[in-house]
This record gives structure tokens, sequence and C-alpha cells, in this order.
């Protein structure tokens, strides 16, 4: 009796013990967590923490999930758990600056209308009226607003990014200033005296406009203005040194930018010049200081040719059209494996039109990191800008076309510690090798302020007397202080018009705007963007996904598809010929039956074994269709028995094995003992 009550009262202290242990620890372990996931999932990068810390105003984040419409559709209930641990991590290292709450937005109720004024989508789920909304509003102290509309699953690897990026567009609500340094004319250019309307600006430059604060630079520039976040440099054709200078002293400075060379710019055509005649006159570009400093090499007078990723073009007449696979202009995408997937830049874009694109070759330089961005398939070759320089041939290049088996460099992103590429400080204050004007730093304007134009189009405007981290005007900077961040493309075609957007036009007018069929405007509002934004959201890259699919189940899907496809080749092949065979013979009717479908004995004889021989091979692929979904459940079938039976049971025999063992090793321990004593 005494042992029963000493049981019952050890078991109860137990209980109690374990009760108030769990109290103790809701109340002071609240924040703590272990991520035991592969690749630290609910672990925030080192970036996200200091964008976290480093608010000054509180920010709070409402997620609007509809628990309800989501009980049917597990992938989004998945996503929506990671989405809540993610922002409750992020709260949780913010130190009470970041404020987080998760509303149900109900059919008909206000948080319903609260989500839909915030500008969150309401995707339909295919079930009645239900409506599932998904998405996070942001707001900060002064009003200010950020909204991610929808939480796609599909990109569940830039989670981090994005939800740092709008904590950081609240904690700096201002637009970022980009300059513009263009040797084309992205504004739409002078006015021209021949022209009845004026030149309207590129929808590239109304995007960006859009976007941010877009300040042009004039394109012999002395000093970079020191307000500009981000510098974007198109088709520096002759740049001259001075102007490098300026460049490479804003990058060092800890300015970003965004560059885009091109060994052969088609757009390049000067004002009042025939294009025919522009075919003729030098249409390349290159910073020939600045990226030797920056590890990379533009491979001379050369384009990349992909025959992969070949646009198909017309290479007949127009009364007599002949399709064309022209490997010099590439739609490159994610299905062929062009873009880094892991960069938030690129990791999102689906496919990409480049026409007459250079090549980028890494050069080893000390403390700089060269990252591909986009590359080429294996599928490609150099090919010489001569030949395509003036009336190209699209099949003299597929017939002399020979791959070689290198991925090939587009567009790069430089990060690391840089030197710069004038090391024995500012070169002399020499013409620029275009023949532009060269002023001081400081622009002159004509009466009332309104600034020159310069031949290329820009807006030439005065300059402040330091480029950023300068200090006094006229400091040279060896080197740069932190990490440097420059993106380099080599492609400047891609930003015209005709090969990003087309228009929606009725009886010659535009009555629906511009609708893209491609995602270079995208790619360069991404990279415009992520430039813009602070060191540590820059550091981000994509995460690995919290789904952990079957490796080996998948391989066998594949494998077991593959044969059913094969199978299913082989038997619509013959079917095809039964089916040929049959059409014959119901034409080999004699002239009398010529009206007729009566058919010979023999004739007939065919015609029913061949419609039996038909109805045979779709028997057949049908088997084969029911024994590849045969397939794939039993496996199936065979994991869940596995994971649910098997596993534990082996898990249970091992604990009893262990306990017999350590009992067996007890008894005998004891019977030792006795012998002693």
């Amino acid at each position: 009796m005494n042992k029963a009550l000493t049981s019952l009262v050890a078991l109860a202290a137990v209980l109690i013990a374990f009760i108030a242990l769990n109290i103790v620890a809701s109340a002071t372990l609240r924040g703590a967590r272990v991520d035991m996931t592969s690749g630290r999932l609910y672990t925030l990068s080192q970036g996200t923490r200091n964008i976290a810390r480093s608010l000054e105003e509180p920010v709070r984040l409402t997620l609007y999930f509809s628990e309800k419409p989501a009980d049917d559709l597990p992938q989004f209930k998945n996503h929506a758990r990671r989405v809540k641990e993610m922002l409750r991590e992020y709260a949780a290292v913010s130190g009470g600056k970041i404020r987080f709450e998760v509303v149900d937005p109900e059919p008909f109720s206000k948080a319903e209308d609260d989500a839909s004024a915030a500008g969150l989508v309401g995707a339909p789920t295919g079930r009645g009226a239900d409506t599932l909304y998904f998405g996070l509003v942001g707001s900060g102290a002064a009003d200010d607003r950020q909204v991610i509309p929808f939480f796609d699953p599909g990109k569940e690897e830039f989670l981090e990014y994005d939800i740092s990026r709008l904590v950081y567009l609240l904690s700096s609500p201002r637009k970022k200033k980009v300059g513009l340094m263009s040797w084309l004319p992205l504004d739409g250019g002078p006015p021209n005296p021949m022209m009845r309307q004026m030149p309207q600006p590129w929808q590239i430059h109304a995007q960006i406009a859009e976007y941010f604060d877009l300040q042009p630079v004039a394109t012999d520039a002395a000093r970079i203005p020191a307000d500009i976040a981000v510098l974007m440099v198109v088709h520096p054709k002759r740049i001259s040194e001075r102007t490098q200078y300026a460049i490479d002293q804003f990058v060092l400075g800890g300015g970003r930018a965004l560059i885009f060379v091109d060994p052969l710019c088609d757009a390049d055509v000067p004002p009042g010049v025939n294009p025919m005649q522009a075919m003729g006159l030098p249409r390349d570009s290159d910073l020939p200081r600045l990226l030797p400093a920056w590890g990379l090499e533009l491979v001379p007078e050369s384009l990349a040719a992909d025959n992969r990723t070949a646009v198909r073009v017309n290479a007949g007449s127009q009364n007599s059209p002949r399709s064309v696979a022209y490997p010099i202009w590439m739609n490159v995408g994610s299905a062929t494996e062009n873009f880094d997937a892991s960069d938030p830049v690129t990791g999102t874009l689906r496919s990409m039109l480049i026409p007459t694109a250079g090549v980028l070759r890494p050069r080893t330089v000390e403390g700089l990191t060269v990252q591909p961005l986009i590359r080429t398939t294996g599928e490609s070759m150099l090919v010489p800008v001569s030949s395509v320089s003036f009336m190209p041939d699209p099949e003299k290049i597929l017939r002399e076309f020979a791959a070689s088996g290198e991925r090939m460099i587009l567009a790069a992103r430089v990060t690391g510690k840089a030197r710069s590429a004038f090391p024995d400080g500012p070169p002399a204050d020499a013409s620029p090798s275009d023949g532009s004007a060269t002023d001081g730093p400081f622009l002159e304007e004509q009466p009332g302020g309104v600034p020159f134009e310069d031949p290329g189009g820009a807006t030439r405007v005065s300059e402040p007397s330091a480029a950023p981290g300068t200090g006094a005007a006229g400091t040279h900077l060896p080197e740069s202080g932190g990490d440097i961040s420059v993106i380099v493309v080599t492609d400047g075609d891609m930003l015209t018009d005709r090969f990003w957007i087309t228009e929606d036009r009725f009886l010659g007018q535009i009555v629906m705007g511009y609708r893209k069929f491609s995602d270079n405007g995208d790619f360069v509002i991404g990279a415009l963007d992520q430039l813009s934004g602070s060191s540590d959201l820059i550091s981000l890259r994509a995460r690995g996904t919290a789904a952990r699919p079957f490796e080996l189940v998948n391989r066998i899907r594949r494998e077991a598809e593959q044969q059913f496809l094969q199978k299913s080749d082989e038997l619509q092949q013959q079917l095809r010929q039964t089916e040929t065979k049959i059409s014959e013979l119901q034409r080999q009717r004699g002239p009398e039956d010529a009206m007729s479908f009566i058919l010979s004995p023999e004739q007939q004889a065919e015609l029913d074994r061949f419609n039996k021989e038909r109805a045979q091979i779709r028997a057949q692929l049908r088997e084969v269709r029911h024994q590849l979904s045969r397939d794939i459940e039993g496996l199936g079938a065979r994991l869940k028995f596995i994971n649910i039976a098997v596993m534990p049971a082996v898990v249970a025999l091992f604990a009893v094995g262990l306990g017999v063992y350590r009992g067996r090793r007890r008894s005998a321990d004891l019977r030792h003992v006795g012998d002693r004593t």
C-alpha cells in the first residue's frame, strides 16, 4: 500500500513539475527557437537581422490569410505556416519595432474590405464564390504603406527577400534616385526639325521614371551627383577617360551601377542619319578601363550565338516567307536554365529577348567575385561582329554553326573590395574621344535655367563637388571602403520597345496601352530596385523551400513516364500506319464501286484485320497509361506502409531489444556482485 501511494505521489509530482516547467518556459522562453531544418529555413540571414534591428520607427505587418478557403489547398496552408513563422521570427529579432498580426478576411467582413482596399489580390479557389486572400500589408509611422499582394508558393525561395524588401522600403519611403547616363535616346532625344512630331521616350525610360526619381547625367560628366543611389550607363560609346574616372570614383565611394555595353548596337542610329547608312558606322561600346578593374573582359568584336534559344525570323521575302532560327537573337529563359535561379534579380524571371549580345569573360582580381546572372546554354558559339553587322544571313550562320559546349556569360554581378582603375590618380583633362564638349564639372545653362541638350540626347546638368564617399572635391579614392555592387549586361538593344513590349492598336491608335511579351523591363526594374537597396538587402540570396520531395520517387516517376512516352510513341506510330492502310483500302475500290463504299471480300478481310489491330493498339495504350498510374500509386502505398508501419515497428523492436539487453546486463551484474559477496 505504501509503495502504491509513493508511486502515485511521485507521478503527481512529475505531472506538477511538467506543468510548471511549461508555464515557466512559455513565459521566459517565448522567443527561443531551434531550427533543425536542412538549410536552416527558419533562421533569418544576417542581412535580414540587420534590417530588422536598424528600424528607427515602429512597423506594423498585417498578414491577411483566408483560413477556411485554404483548408482544401495544402500547398497554400503549408506555405502560410512558413510565412507566419518567418514573420514571427522577424518580429522577435526587431526588438519590438515590428508588430505582427494575422487577420482572416472572411467574406463580406470589414477585414475583407480592408484587404481589398490595401491592394491585396483575392484568388478564386474554384469552389463557388470562395476567394483566397494571402498577402501582407506593411505600414510605417508616417502612414507609408507597402504591400505584397499575394504570396506565391512557387516563389518560396524568395520569401525572405520579399519581406525584407518590404520592411526596408517602409524604413526608407522616399523614391531612390537613379542617374541615367545614356548614349542612346531613351528619353526620346532632341527634337528633329525634319519630323513633324516630337520624339517619344522609350517605354523603359517611362517605366524607370515611374518607380524611381530618374535624373539625367551628362555623357561627358566629370563627377557623378552625390545623391544618386544607382547610376545606369547605357551604350558608353567612345566614352572619355574623364567620365570613366567619374564612374570609377562613384562606385568606389559606395555608389551602385547598372551598365549596358554592346559590341553591336542596332539601336545606335545618330540623328539625321539613314538607318542603312548607320550600319556602316561604328556601333560598339565598352568600358576599357573599368571592366578589367572589376574582374571582367568584353570579348572584342564578337557576339554570342545560341542555337537552343534562337528566335525564328523570316529569311525569305514578304511574298515568300521562310522561317529560320537566328541564333544571334536569343530568347533566354528559366526553362532553358539561362538565369541564376538563386539571385533575386533573375530568379523570378521567365524569359528575356536579347539580340546581338556580347560575351563577358571573368578575370582574376583579388577581392572581387563575379557572379553570372544570365548565360547561354552549351549549344552556343562566338560569331564575329563583321558577319552580322550589315545584312546578316541567318541561314549561313546556321550552316556554319558549331556549338562550343561553353556557357557564355551575357550578364554578371560584381561584388567585393575593388581598387581604382586609375591607380595613378585622375587622368589628364583631355577631350573625350567621341568629340563631345569638355566643360568643367559645372555645366553651363541657357538663360532662364534651361539645361542644354547634348548630341546623345542626355540632359546636361550641373554636378556637385564630390562623388559619394570622396569627401572634398578632387580627393582620389585608390580603393573602395566597402564592397562594390555592379551589374554589367552585354546588350543595349534589349532596352528598345520592339524587344519586350507591343502596342494594342485599333485603327492606328493605341487603345489599351502596351502589353509586354518579354521580361526585359522587369529585369531592369528589378536590378535597379535591388541595387538601390541597402547592402544588407543586396546580400540576401534565394533560400531553400520547406517542401522536401522524395528524390527517389521523382526519379522513378520520371523514368516511368519516359518509358510510357516511348511505348506510347511506338503504339501511336503503329496506329497511324494502320489507319493509313485502312484509308488506302477505302480508296482501292473498283470503277463499278466508285459511287459506293462496297469492298471486295479480300479488301473487307484486310479492313477487318486492321480494325482489329487498331482496337488492340488502343487497348495497349490504355494499359500502358493504367500501368503507369498503378506503378506510381503502388510506390506511394509502399512508402506510406514503410513510414507508418515498418519504421515504427523497427523502432519498437530496437527499443525492446535494447531493454532486453540492458535487463540481461543488469542481471549479469547482480550475479557478479553476489558471487563476489
